[in-house]
């Protein structure tokens, strides 16, 4: 069986997504796997074989972002990239 890993499980779209799936998804909360840290994005997508990786995790507070703009860029572009770059060294499709 395909099995899809998907990051941000925990959110408003993870959750769905993952209840759509069913036992095909490998769902990864916060708890589980800290986006920030971006040395720790690897080592979860290794430990977690999957045909497809799916990101769901997102810094959302949209009125926060200003204030706050370098966890916004860090959750919202550097994790994301680092998440893209890890799938492709693995040619593993990333959405």
């Amino acid at each position: 069986m395909q099995r899809t890993l998907i990051i941000g499980a925990s959110g408003q779209v993870g959750t769905a997504l993952v209840g759509q799936l069913g036992a095909r998804a490998i769902p990864l909360t916060r708890s589980e796997l800290d986006i920030t840290d971006l040395s720790s994005i690897e080592a979860a997508v290794q430990q977690h074989p999957a045909s497809a990786v799916i990101n769901c995790a997102a810094f959302t507070a949209v009125d926060l972002a200003e204030s706050e703009a370098e966890l916004a860029d860090l959750i919202n572009h550097r994790a994301v990239a680092e998440m893209a770059r890890v799938t492709a060294s693995l040619d593993i499709p990333f959405i």
